[in-house]
C-alpha cells in the first residue's frame, strides 16, 4: 500500500493538490489551496493520472502474484470549510462541509455506473470543451430522490496543465493561505 500511496500522492501533487485525508485505502485530495485559475481541469487531470499510476502499479503487482488494486475517483467542486487539526501544528489541515460528503457518494457512484473516474456538474461546467465523456448518469446524492448528473471523463485532449511547484506552505501563514482560498471561491458559495 506504500507504493500506491506514494504515487497518489506524487501524482496529486504535481497537479498542485493536496491529500487531505486517509481512510484506509481511501484518500481524499484537496485543489484550489493555492493559486490556480485552472484547478478543475488540474484535478481531472491528476485523477486520470491516477488511474493510469495505479495500471502501471498493478503490472508490477502482477509479476509479484499480488491481487490487482482497483480504484475509483470522484470529483466535485464546492465549498468547504478548512479548518487547523492539531492545536501545535497550524499547517495541518483539514477541508469541511457538504462538498466533502458529495464527493464521497459521487466516487461511489462509480460502482453503480461501471466507471473509475465520474465528475460532478459544476466541475463539467468548469472544465474545457476538450473533456471526453464516456458517459453521463444521474445518482441520487441526498438519499431524498434527487437526481443529479455526473460523467464519466476517460480522456482530456491537448497538453496538460504545466506541473505546479509547491511553494513552501510554512513561509506563507495559514490565516493568509485560507484568506487567499476563501477569497478565491466566494463567489462559488452555494452554488452546486
Amino acid at each position: 500500500m506504500s507504493r500506491y500511496f506514494h504515487r497518489m500522492n506524487k501524482v496529486i501533487g504535481q497537479y498542485g493538490g493536496v491529500i487531505d485525508n486517509y481512510t484506509s485505502w481511501r484518500l481524499t485530495a484537496l485543489f484550489g489551496t493555492e493559486e490556480s485559475d485552472r484547478d478543475p481541469e488540474r484535478a481531472v487531470w491528476a485523477g486520470l493520472d491516477m488511474l493510469q499510476s495505479v495500471r502501471e502499479l498493478n503490472a508490477d503487482l502482477a509479476q509479484l502474484s499480488y491481487h490487482p488494486l482497483n480504484v475509483s475517483i470522484g470529483i466535485h467542486y464546492g465549498p468547504v470549510v478548512l479548518v487547523p487539526v492539531c492545536a501545535g501544528d497550524s499547517q495541518r489541515m483539514t477541508a469541511l462541509g457538504s462538498a466533502i460528503e458529495v464527493v464521497g457518494r459521487i466516487e461511489a457512484a462509480n460502482k453503480k455506473v461501471g466507471s473509475e473516474l465520474l465528475v460532478s456538474n459544476s466541475i463539467y461546467k468548469r472544465l474545457p470543451s476538450r473533456a471526453i465523456v464516456h458517459r453521463n448518469a444521474s445518482i441520487d446524492l441526498t438519499g431524498k430522490g434527487d437526481e443529479y448528473p455526473v460523467f464519466e471523463v476517460i480522456q482530456m485532449l491537448g497538453d496538460a496543465p504545466e506541473k505546479v511547484e509547491k511553494r513552501d506552505q510554512k513561509a506563507t501563514p495559514l490565516t493568509q493561505r485560507i484568506g487567499e482560498f476563501m477569497q478565491k471561491f466566494s463567489g462559488s458559495w452555494g452554488k452546486p
